[in-house]
């Protein structure tokens, strides 16, 4: 298994490949673009016009405030301090950190369990994103997800506390609070003033506008069974976000096998899934990285029944190197011709 700092370098070389890094334009349009590290991934952000840099600005002040409220991993935070109260006592949180935790129960408890913010205690067993991941004992393993159940969030909504039910209990806010602070830099894009740029956290895409040229903002579906720099297809995504979950962003092998970082949280073990990528485009950043998860999980039968959607559209990839679109993407996909192990579905 790769570093994850590498890990996050070849997704940035694989986003700039595909010309989303946009170099300094001729023309006489200011822009703002740079990268940064946290959340343990690389965020970038390109913005054009007058406001650009005041936008830039703003939204990296509100990601490093927000990384230090909901990071698992960062002591004193308040997802940390939720963690290290739980079932003793509530734990005030900032509105912010607040309203997230209640949108991820909330899809917790809708996904049926296939979806679970309070997995820590199990992902923490694998530590399949550290660096020394392995295979945890199964007695060790049924005992950490005894502990997993997002009912066992409890929210105070006139305090805006929130306690966990059971002592050992932790929440990981990662499936979700990327997708949902997507949402709030695009306010933040806006209220600042600026109607044309992208932001990627990692495999979470927002795109506002079009480019000073007029042309749209375009990026790549990354091959699932490629290498960093190799894509099945180019996506525009006008004024919405995209997320993807996969089996290849993070993994390790032990005794011949495979293990990727997606956990079931109703088996405790990596999910057992006949897909290999599955990509969620909405308006609603939250939405789609929630759905992302959801749905890998759930695996081809359950997502290809959610390819006509209002609120969203998917992108699947099966095992056997079919990609299936919802029909309003079609339009706006263009296949990598190159890429002729892979049957597209384009019917739409």
């Amino acid at each position: 298994m790769q570093p994850k700092k590498k890990a996050a370098a070849l997704l940035l070389a694989f986003v700039c490949f595909l010309g989303a890094c946009t170099p300094q334009p001729r023309q006489e349009i200011p822009v703002k673009s740079g990268m940064t590290f946290a959340f343990d991934t690389v965020i970038e952000q390109t913005w054009y016009g007058e406001a650009g840099k005041t936008a830039y600005l703003d939204i990296a002040k509100k990601l490093g405030a927000m990384e230090s409220k909901l990071s698992l991993y960062r002591q004193g935070s308040e997802i940390d301090r939720l963690n290290q109260a739980a079932g003793k006592e509530y734990v005030p949180l900032s509105e912010d950190t607040f309203q997230i935790l209640k949108q991820a129960k909330e899809w917790s408890i809708a996904s049926g369990g296939v979806f679970d913010v309070t997995i820590a205690p199990v992902t923490t067993l694998w530590g399949i994103t550290g660096e020394d991941p392995k295979v945890p004992g199964e007695e060790e393993l049924q005992s950490a997800l005894s502990l997993v159940g997002a009912e066992g969030i409890l929210l105070d909504e006139a305090t805006h506390s929130a306690m966990l039910a059971r002592e050992g209990m932790a929440v990981d806010l990662g499936g979700v609070a990327k997708g949902m602070l997507l949402d709030q830099i695009r306010g933040i894009a806006q209220e600042d003033g600026v109607d044309s740029g992208f932001v990627s956290l990692g495999g979470n895409i927002l795109a506002i506008g079009q480019k000073p040229d007029g042309k749209e903002f375009v990026f790549g579906l990354r091959d699932p069974r490629g290498d960093g720099g190799e894509y099945l297809g180019t996506l525009s995504i006008p004024g919405l976000t995209m997320a993807t979950t996969g089996d290849y962003e993070r993994f390790f092998e032990q005794d011949g096998v495979r293990y990727h970082h997606v956990i079931d949280p109703r088996t405790g073990y990596p999910a057992k899934t006949d897909l290999i990528s599955l990509t969620v485009i909405s308006a609603d950043g939250g939405l789609a990285d929630y759905l992302s998860t959801t749905f890998f999980i759930y695996g081809k039968e359950v997502a290809l029944q959610y390819l006509d959607e209002e609120e969203f559209s998917l992108i699947a990839v099966d095992e056997e190197k079919n990609v299936y679109l919802s029909p309003a993407l079609v339009p706006k996909f263009t296949p990598n011709e190159q890429k002729t192990e892979y049957t597209f579905h384009l019917e739409g």
